[in-house]
């Protein structure tokens, strides 16, 4: 199992994986770096707007680079999605999405299994290059709106 599924990943130690693959560390990588574990599966603009009063100069498109550098080192996981764009996702291990489809909202849920599952492909042969597993949910927020209006035209 490659040893980034295993790293719980702070900003701190974001910094030590750059630093002791060669890469040089800047304070732009460092601020991405604290957006980026400080939000919730952020999109880049999402971290441009966080970063924009500390860190006015810090434009997009430095984070598009740097974000795909990160995605290169396994830093962080792209995640697509249709209808909400493209997030970032710091947990790199195996784990579950829960995506509430109304608010857009995304859970992380730790699973065993599917480490294992995956660590039983790459026993038998396979190389794993990626992984995605996700279920669509109504969150607990959403779902006490869709109670209440329902509620409301009964």
């Amino acid at each position: 199992m490659p040893n980034g599924w295993k790293l719980e990943l702070d900003s701190e130690k974001i910094i030590k994986f750059l630093k002791e693959r060669g890469i040089k560390v800047t304070p732009q990588r460092i601020a991405i770096a604290k957006a980026i574990t400080h939000l919730n599966h952020p999109t880049a603009e999402e971290i441009c707007k966080y970063l924009e009063k500390s860190h006015p100069y810090i434009g997009l498109a430095t984070v598009y680079r740097t974000i795909k550098l990160f995605a290169k080192q396994g830093i962080v996981r792209e995640l697509s999605f249709s209808n909400k764009g493209t997030r970032y996702d710091i947990n790199v291990k195996p784990h579950i999405n829960l995506v509430c489809v109304n608010c857009g909202q995304i859970k992380d849920i730790d699973s065993i299994e599917l480490e294992s599952l995956i660590k039983d492909f790459m026993d038998n042969g396979y190389q794993v290059i990626g992984f995605r597993f996700e279920i669509d949910i109504y969150c607990e927020s959403c779902r006490a709106r869709r109670r209440r209006h329902r509620n409301r035209v009964v």
